[in-house]
């Protein structure tokens, strides 16, 4: 297992990769082509024991309202700023917004239902049990919904799209490359992932004194200990 010892990459991106090869496989077994699947016994974690050296860098580094605003207006696409503008008031993971539906809005409560997550195209429930909850839509949110509604909404599944294939988008990566990148390049805003619009959400809750086991349990979070070990170095921020 040298390759999986020589990523680079977080435990996470390599256990979706994991995931997505062991399936083909599967599907190899499945028609014959292999007697049986080489990946089905592996882990990343047996494998890499210590942090990667990009998971151990990782630096949360949130947008500022200036930069939100030049964010959004640099949407070279109207479906692509409803999404960003969703994310930044949500707090979602970039593949729960993948898999977000209609069905899981309650316009009436104002809420969202997440439950599901887009990992290398292939929907899946949340990894925890603290993922899958109920998170309240403030009325920028709603806003961006309403905005959504005319691509989206009669075809009753996936609320966000590609806009250039008319598709669910396939992976956060997919929304990486094809929208978050032309975007800030347009807006001049200095590059960072787009889990910073899940950063933005969370440090604007906490500098405004939102209630750290509520916004927890917005985030997905078991507890408010995410929240101390991710955002005590932003005190400028916070």
């Amino acid at each position: 297992m040298t390759w999986v010892q020589s990523q680079k990459t977080t435990l996470k991106t390599i256990r979706n990769q994991l995931s997505f090869l062991r399936s083909a496989l599967d599907e190899a077994v499945t028609d014959g082509v292999l007697q049986i699947n080489p990946v089905s016994l592996v882990t990343a974690s047996r494998y890499q024991s210590d942090k990667s050296e990009s998971e151990s860098s990782y630096v949360v580094d949130p947008l500022s309202p200036a930069e939100v605003d030049a964010l959004l207006s640099a949407a070279g696409n109207k479906q692509w700023e409803n999404l960003f503008r969703f994310a930044i008031q949500t707090g979602l993971r970039s593949s729960e917004l993948c898999a977000l539906r209609w069905r899981d809005i309650d316009f009436v409560g104002k809420t969202e239902h997440v439950q599901n997550a887009s990992v290398v195209g292939v929907i899946k429930g949340t990894k925890t049990k603290a993922g899958t909850r109920k998170v309240e839509l403030t009325e920028e949110a709603l806003a961006a919904l309403a905005n959504q509604k005319l691509f989206t909404f009669m075809k009753d599944e996936t609320i966000f799209e590609d806009p250039k294939s008319n598709k669910p988008w396939a992976c956060a990566d997919a929304i990486r490359k094809k929208a978050w990148m032309p975007t800030l390049r347009k807006a001049g805003i200095r590059y960072r992932n787009p889990s910073q619009t899940r950063h933005t959400f969370a440090t604007n809750h906490i500098s405004r004194g939102a209630n750290l086991f509520w916004l927890a349990t917005q985030m997905g979070h078991k507890g408010p200990e995410m929240l101390f070990r991710n955002y005590v170095s932003l005190p400028e921020r916070i």
